[in-house]
């Protein structure tokens, strides 16, 4: 292992274990630039030291490295070993990649698979912009049509997660890129919450603006990641 794989690996090691996923996470991240560079021998030791109760951080890494090398299949054989929450992030960053390669009946079969309702609409977010790329603006509309979730799923923001918000306002922002923000209007709406309902109509400017501005994809405010405590 190189001096700088080693230091980033002794560094990792004295994030203190108790403080939630932290530890983990900064494995993850590791684990995500030996990846890249292509260090496979360095990447498989950092993946092995991820501790097992943080067993979705090391689906993660696992699932980008199947990514990497176009593995769609065993990308899918390790999403399919995890938990629900792991497994629906895992089918999500699937679904996009067979997106990204063009693979337009794959991709939503994949999407089909994810349980969490919110992930689903994220990559559906997603998908359907690169639909739109391909020239298959009819299949994504109605797929950010048929993703439209029922006010009572929302629900109002008492304990109310903030990546759902962003779900929302990731199809919001996808259906104004498309030039349908007055349907966007319609079913904001109708959501519970004047808080949240500010939060995705920023989605819906950001993706006016998107479309106006030839592909700039300005954001107006989001939710940075946070590992859980």
């Amino acid at each position: 292992m190189s001096a700088p794989n080693e230091r980033a690996i002794a560094a990792a090691k004295k994030v203190p274990t108790n403080l939630g996923n932290n530890h983990a996470f900064a494995l993850w991240e590791i684990a995500k630039a030996q990846s890249e560079i292509g260090d496979v021998k360095a990447f498989q030791q950092t993946v092995e030291s991820i501790p097992k109760q943080s067993r979705e951080f090391k689906a993660s890494v696992l699932v980008e490295q199947a990514l990497r090398a176009k593995d769609f299949k065993q990308a899918l054989e390790i999403a399919a070993k995890e938990t629900e929450g792991g497994a629906s992030w895992a089918l999500a960053r699937i679904a996009l990649a067979q997106a990204k390669a063009s693979d337009f009946k794959a991709a939503p079969q994949t999407r089909g698979q994810i349980k969490d309702p919110f992930t689903r609409i994220s990559i559906s977010a997603s998908l359907a912009l690169e639909l739109a790329k391909a020239g298959q603006k009819e299949p994504a509309v109605k797929m950010l049509q048929e993703a439209i979730p029922a006010p009572e799923i929302v629900g109002a923001d008492e304990g109310y997660a903030d990546d759902i918000r962003s779900s929302l306002q990731d199809l919001a922002r996808a259906q104004a890129e498309l030039g349908d923000e007055n349907g966007c209007l319609k079913w904001i709406a109708k959501l519970p919450s004047p808080f949240t309902r500010t939060y995705v109509l920023l989605g819906v400017v950001e993706g006016i603006a998107a479309r106006e501005g030839n592909g700039a994809r300005p954001r107006l405010y989001y939710v940075p990641f946070e590992t859980p405590d």
